[in-house]
C-alpha cells in the first residue's frame, strides 16, 4: 500500500470544485449511494465498508501517444512531477487503495496507442493471469473485445453502473446484445478531455470582421444559431500567401485545416449517424439515409469547394492532412496562421502560450433548425476491460474500478473541468459557458465505437472526393453486414 501522507497544495485549489458543472451532481444519481461520515467520501452502498486483504491489481496500461497532438496520462499520477493533474490522480488512486485496503498498480508496457490492442492480443490468447484489467483505446480495443476474451460486467458484485461516474450514454453505445463489456466514466479526465471541439483564435477574428465579432460569434453560438454556413462564411476569406509563393501550400494562412479523422467530427456535429440502435435495442445502419447525404453533401461543399479548396481565397488546402500532420496544423493555431483549430478539449493545452486569445466552440449545426449541437467524443477514449482469465480477482478489480470512478467523480474529474480547462485555458468568464455547452453536448455513435467500416465511409467520401455516398455502402455492403452480425450476436 501506499503510505505517503499527500500535502494539500493551496495552490492546486485554483478555484472551488462544483461537481454539479460536470454532467450533473453525484447526489442526482439514481444509483443507491452513502456518505461515509468520516471522509465524506459518496460511494455507491455495493462498496460500503468494504475491505479486501491487501491484494494487487494490475492494470495494463499505455502511455504513448501515437499521434504527437494526442496525449495519455500514467494513470498512477504523481506527486513528484509538477503536473496539478498528475497530482490529482495520484491523490484519488491513493484514497481508494486506503478504503479498500487494495494496491492499484497501472503497468506501463511502453505500447504506443496505435498498437496497444496488438499488444494485448497475444497476452488474452496465452491466457496470461499477469494483469487483472486492460486499458483499451477505442478505436483498436473494441476489436479484441468483439474477439470475445473479456467478462460481462452485469453480474460484478460491486460494479454500479447506474452511478453517474460511469458515462452511461457512452457505455449504452458500447454494450453487446445488453451487456457491459467495457467501463467508461469517470476512471480519469479522458471522457471529458477528448470532447470535440472547434478553437477560435479571437485576434485573428478581429482583425477581419471587427471588435466586435467574437462578442457576436459567442452569442451567435449560445442562441443555437452557430451552423456550417456560418463557419464556411468566415473561414473562406481568411486565405493569405504568407510566404508569396504564389499557391496554396502548408505556410500559408488559413480558416481552417484538418485531418481525415476530424471530418467525423463535423459529421456528427450536423446531426449525422452512422449506426443506430432500434427500438429492439439492436444495432442498425443508419448512414445511408436521407439526412446523412444531404449533411455530406454540405461538408463536401465546405472542404473542397467553399472551405479546404485549393481555390485562392478558400478556407484550406487542397489535400486534407492526415494523422501525422494533426501537430503541425495545432501548432499553426498556436502561431496565429489559422482561424479554427479542429480539435477536442485537449487541443487546448497547446495553446496555453498562445499570445493571441482563443476559445472553444462547438462543431456547427447542419442549419438552424436542428434543435442540439452533437460533440462527439474522439476514438481514443480510454476504456478498461476485465479479462476472461480474472477468476481470482474479478471482485476487487470490480471494486477498485468502481470506488476510482466514484472518487474521480468528485475530485479529479471537477479539477480538471474547473481548474484547468476553464481556468487555465481561458481567459474570458463568459467563454466557460461555451465549455458547458459543449460538454453538455457530448455524444458518440455504435459505429464510431466499433471503429466499424460504416464508420469510415464519411472520411472517405472527403478525402477521396466522391459524393456518391451510395457506392460506399454497396462496395462495403457484406463486411457492414458481418460487424452488425457480431455486434448484435455476442454477449
Amino acid at each position: 500500500m501506499k503510505k505517503i501522507m499527500v500535502l494539500l497544495l493551496a495552490i492546486l485549489m485554483l478555484c472551488p470544485l462544483i461537481v454539479s458543472c460536470v454532467g450533473g451532481s453525484v447526489n442526482e444519481t439514481e444509483a443507491a449511494v452513502t456518505t461515509e461520515a468520516d471522509d465524506g467520501l459518496l460511494l455507491s452502498d455495493k462498496v460500503k465498508g468494504v475491505k479486501f486483504e491487501g491484494e494487487e491489481i494490475n492494470v495494463w496500461q499505455t502511455t504513448t501517444a501515437s499521434n504527437a497532438a494526442e496525449y495519455f496520462y500514467d494513470m498512477n499520477g504523481s506527486m513528484e512531477d509538477g503536473d496539478f493533474i498528475s497530482l490529482e490522480l495520484y491523490k484519488r488512486n491513493v484514497k481508494a487503495e486506503d478504503y479498500l485496503n487494495l494496491q492499484i498498480n497501472f503497468i506501463d508496457t511502453g505500447s504506443e496507442s496505435s498498437n496497444a490492442a496488438t499488444d494485448i492480443r497475444p497476452l488474452l490468447q496465452a491466457e496470461s493471469t499477469e494483469f487483472d484489467a486492460y486499458q483499451l483505446v477505442q478505436w483498436n480495443g473494441m476489436a479484441l473485445v468483439l474477439e470475445g476474451w473479456f467478462k460481462s460486467l452485469d453480474d460484478s458484485k460491486y460494479l454500479d453502473f447506474t452511478g453517474d461516474w460511469w458515462a452511461q450514454d457512452y457505455m449504452n453505445a458500447a454494450k453487446l446484445n445488453g451487456h457491459n463489456y467495457v467501463m467508461a466514466g469517470d476512471v480519469g479526465i479522458d471522457m471529458v478531455s477528448n470532447t470535440g471541439s472547434i478553437f477560435v483564435n479571437k485576434k485573428l477574428l478581429a482583425e477581419n470582421y471587427g471588435d466586435d465579432a467574437y462578442v457576436n460569434l459567442r452569442t451567435m453560438v449560445l442562441e443555437g444559431k452557430w451552423t456550417i454556413d456560418e463557419a464556411a462564411t468566415l473561414s473562406k476569406n481568411m486565405w493569405k500567401d504568407l510566404n508569396n509563393s504564389q499557391a496554396v501550400d502548408i505556410e500559408d494562412q488559413f480558416g481552417f485545416l484538418c485531418t481525415d479523422a476530424n471530418t467525423v467530427g463535423w459529421y456528427v456535429g450536423a446531426g449525422g449517424t452512422i449506426i443506430q440502435r432500434d427500438n429492439e435495442g439492436k444495432a442498425v445502419l443508419a448512414i445511408g439515409d436521407e439526412r446523412s447525404i444531404d449533411v455530406m453533401g454540405r461538408l463536401y461543399n465546405l472542404m473542397h469547394i467553399e472551405g479546404a479548396g485549393e481555390y485562392g481565397n478558400n478556407a484550406g488546402d487542397t489535400q486534407l492532412y492526415n494523422s501525422k500532420h494533426s501537430s503541425i496544423l495545432v501548432q499553426k493555431f498556436a502561431d496565429g496562421e489559422m482561424l479554427f483549430s479542429i480539435g477536442y478539449f485537449y487541443t487546448a493545452r497547446n495553446f496555453t502560450d498562445m499570445t493571441d486569445g482563443f476559445a472553444p466552440l462547438p462543431y456547427p449545426k447542419y442549419d438552424v433548425d436542428q434543435k442540439e449541437y452533437y460533440s462527439y467524443v474522439h476514438n481514443i477514449a480510454i476504456l478498461y476491460a476485465i479479462p476472461n482469465t480474472n477468476t481470482a480477482k474479478y471482485d476487487q478489480t470490480g471494486a477498485a474500478f468502481e470506488v476510482m470512478a466514484s472518487l474521480g467523480k468528485q475530485t479529479l474529474v471537477p479539477f480538471y473541468y474547473e481548474s484547468v480547462l476553464k481556468l487555465r485555458y481561458l481567459d474570458d468568464e463568459g467563454d466557460t459557458k461555451l465549455v458547458d455547452l459543449i460538454y453538455d453536448s457530448r455524444t458518440t455513435d455504435i459505429g464510431i465505437v466499433f471503429d466499424t467500416t460504416a464508420y469510415t465511409i464519411p472520411r472517405k467520401m472527403i478525402m477521396e472526393r466522391n459524393q456518391n455516398m451510395q457506392i460506399y455502402l454497396v462496395m462495403n455492403r457484406n463486411t457492414i453486414n458481418k460487424e452488425l452480425k457480431v455486434i448484435n450476436n455476442l454477449g
